[in-house]
């Protein structure tokens, strides 16, 4: 039969095994937690750079649009590039909408030119904020 001395020393080192069981347990799931979050994080930021190449050469390409009825095929690389970037790490609805956003600006070409006073007297709203659509589903992926 065990004595005292052997059930108290037992019951040390029981607790001193659990004790650090929980505490290498705990640092794991933390830094597992944090590893994610920091995953998260620069897929968020890496989305983001895309997002805002995206709406730097869309701009330029629809203004082109605007002034001139002919382009090369050469200036579309770019927004070609970054929109089958987004096709891997972003929403069917960014997507969609930078689709959309291509689309407008290749129709624009072949039409009449706008002037500023033309664009200043239109109702069309899509014509001051071609973007905001693509933005607005943007801001809903990454919010």
């Amino acid at each position: 039969m065990l004595n005292a001395e052997y059930i108290s020393a037992l019951s040390a080192l029981a607790g001193t095994f659990v004790g650090g069981f929980t505490s290498i347990i705990t640092s794991l799931l933390g830094h597992r937690h944090q590893s994610k979050a920091e995953e998260r994080l620069r897929e968020k930021t890496e989305r983001q750079a895309l997002y805002k190449n995206f709406i730097q050469e869309a701009s330029t390409l629809y203004i082109d649009a605007l002034e001139h009825e002919q382009t090369e095929i050469p200036k579309f690389i770019g927004i070609y590039a970054t929109i089958n970037l987004m096709r891997i790490l972003s929403s069917e609805k960014v997507i969609e909408e930078a689709d959309k956003v291509l689309r407008m600006i290749i129709e624009t070409y072949p039409k009449t030119k706008k002037t500023f006073q033309d664009m200043s007297t239109s109702k069309q709203q899509d014509i001051f904020d071609p973007l905001r659509p693509f933005s607005e589903a943007c801001r809903d992926e990454l919010g």
